[in-house]
């Protein structure tokens, strides 16, 4: 997976379609993939369910996944399936999304947004629902690499991070 970061937020599909290029540079310079010479000028991004990339009217086999928080902006590529989460470690209530959710006990704030983000992430790897997924199924991984928020990825295995600014 390739892993774009992003300290300020833009229009979504500006970012999505801005760090697919991105994506085709790496792999086309790694020698991986072999989706290098896609017109990104004719990538369309369809929604309805789990949102995926199409050009001139099919489905491209790569995937992505996006998720936003205050100023910062994260999405993943792959040639697999993606979940990715962002968010701003804040104060809150969590104990109240804890009970609600019926999530695992967190030792305090920043541990309650790592088990968020980690859900969050595998939601969104399978396309599910929080009731789909129980506590003990989380196959997503917590990174710690931009301060003050807590990001979670699936999958995590030949992972490439890239830091915009």
């Amino acid at each position: 997976m390739v892993l774009f970061i992003q300290e300020y937020l833009q229009d979504s599909d500006e970012f999505i379609i801005k760090t697919l290029g991105r994506y085709l540079e790496i792999t086309k310079n790694l020698k991986i993939g072999e989706y290098h010479n896609i017109d990104i000028s004719k990538v369309k991004i369809v929604r309805g369910g789990k949102p995926f990339l199409s050009i001139n009217g099919s489905p491209l086999p790569i995937k992505f996944n996006l998720s936003h928080s205050n100023n910062a902006m994260i999405i993943g590529f792959d040639s697999v399936e993606v979940g990715v989460d962002i968010e701003k470690i804040k104060p809150r209530d969590y104990q109240a999304i804890v009970k609600r959710e019926n999530l695992q006990t967190p030792k305090d704030l920043a541990d309650f947004y790592d088990i968020w983000t980690r859900k969050e992430a595998t939601i969104k790897y399978f396309g599910k629902t929080v009731a789909d997924i129980p506590k003990q199924e989380d196959i997503a991984k917590s990174l710690h690499i931009l301060s003050g928020y807590s990001i979670s990825i699936v999958p995590f295995d030949n992972l490439l991070i890239s830091i915009l600014t």
